[in-house]
């Protein structure tokens, strides 16, 4: 998922109910989920979600963590072979 705004949400997954807050422009892995999923901030919630398709699930329906997962707003590293190039 990646947040195209800052918002508050109360989400509710099964017996358990979780309450976030997103700054604009973050990256997040989501396992596949079904949720309810309510606004509690004073903004609307806009976002974009990628489902990765053709994904293999566990023995309980659930698609596995990817092994690594970059961290969210981290600019790259510049390439160190361009970094010192006066070309």
């Amino acid at each position: 998922m990646v947040t195209l705004s800052a918002f508050q949400r109360r989400l509710s997954v099964g017996n358990r109910v979780i309450e976030t807050a997103l700054q604009a422009g973050q990256a997040v892995w989501l396992p596949a989920q079904s949720h309810v999923g309510e606004n509690i901030g004073d903004s609307e919630t806009h976002t974009i979600f990628v489902e990765l398709k053709n994904q293999k699930v566990n023995s309980d329906g659930a698609v596995p963590e990817p092994n690594a997962v970059p961290e969210p707003n981290v600019a790259p590293e510049p390439n160190a072979a361009l970094a010192g190039s006066t070309h």
